[in-house]
């Protein structure tokens, strides 16, 4: 039930993160990449939250909110930014779609069978990739 409830919470905070990248777009129009800046920050933060805390509950609900929160304005932003720079066709979207549930099926069967140790610490070294990458 816990999880779930998690769950849940964390795609709450993404819808509320789409709108909430809305606002800051409109608010700040010259300054997309401000905004992403800003995302990715909060995203980040969020796996900092968990990995720093792995066994505190409050640590997961708050990265869930943050991560959540982050994600939705980035993916959003995402297919727009995409949309301007190539030719979006319904077969992209349905690709980019198929990738991203792909690896989203892909991890969570991984997860799973490597354990709750073993899984955080592949998500620390992604979460370091991706903090080296930006």
């Amino acid at each position: 039930v816990q999880a779930d409830l998690i769950t849940s919470f964390f795609w709450t905070s993404f819808t509320l993160g789409r709108f909430g990248s809305v606002f800051l777009e409109r608010l700040y129009p010259t300054h997309p990449l401000s905004v992403m800046a800003a995302q990715i920050l909060v995203l980040q933060f969020g796996w900092i939250v968990v990995l720093g805390y792995p066994t505190s509950e409050s640590a997961l609900w708050l990265s869930a909110f943050l991560v959540g929160s982050g994600v939705g304005g980035l993916f959003a932003g995402f297919i727009g930014q995409l949309s301007n720079r190539v030719h979006f066709t319904s077969f992209v979207g349905g690709c980019m779609g198929l990738g991203a549930m792909s690896g989203v099926a892909f991890w969570n069967t991984a997860a799973a069978y490597l354990g709750a140790h073993t899984s955080m610490r592949v998500v620390a070294a992604a979460s370091w990739l991706t903090a080296v990458c930006q």
